[in-house]
């Protein structure tokens, strides 16, 4: 069948709702961060659980990493899947940056070298798993 829209002749319609529906996923991820840092506050000094939010941290990266690998696997056409999981990490790690410069600007918020760390190892265990996941199993995400 041949398609008369001015996609690209290889992408079918039904592929193209399934990488807007991936793409909006990354997106609303990422809203989600923006938000979760646009609010004022945060740690009181010598708050006893001041490292605790690192697991909340690497919990939203690793979500995060898993929306964009599908994302990155459902364009990228026929690059390799170490080429999905690199960029997919990549976008992560790049997206942690902007937000603790953002947390910086915001009242009350700092920026954390720790969160930072903790974002890029959420981010970097999820791409891991899904990338040998998928290497095991002989199929792309």
């Amino acid at each position: 069948m041949i398609e008369t829209s001015t996609q690209p002749y290889h992408v079918k319609k039904s592929s193209r709702s399934r990488i807007a529906a991936l793409w909006l996923s990354v997106l609303l991820v990422m809203t989600a961060i923006f938000l979760m840092s646009s609010v004022p506050g945060g740690k009181k000094p010598g708050d006893p659980f001041s490292n605790a939010d690192k697991g909340e941290h690497f919990i939203v990266y690793g979500i995060l990493a898993f929306t964009l690998y599908g994302a990155v696997g459902s364009t990228a056409g026929a690059r390799t899947r170490l080429f999905h999981a690199v960029a997919a990490l990549v976008i992560a790690a790049l997206y942690a940056v902007s937000d603790e410069v953002h947390q910086g600007l915001v009242p009350g918020r700092s920026r954390s070298p720790a969160d930072l760390v903790a974002d890029i190892i959420g981010a970097s265990v999820v791409v891991l798993v899904m990338h040998v996941t998928n290497l095991m199993g002989g199929r792309k995400l």
